[in-house]
């Protein structure tokens, strides 16, 4: 894996999928694993 340049710019973003219920996987994952909401069915984590 290769190492972000600058940890402070670094973001990963996912898309949780929809509908909810076919996707439910990833709405209960993300967040186990540091993963915040920041518009519905967006997830986001600094690097």
């Amino acid at each position: 894996m290769r190492e972000p340049q600058n940890l402070k710019e670094q973001v990963s973003k996912v898309h949780l999928g929809e509908p909810r219920e076919q996707w439910f996987e990833s709405y209960a994952f993300y967040p186990k694993h540091g993963y915040a909401e920041f518009e519905p069915r967006y997830m986001k984590k600094e690097l």
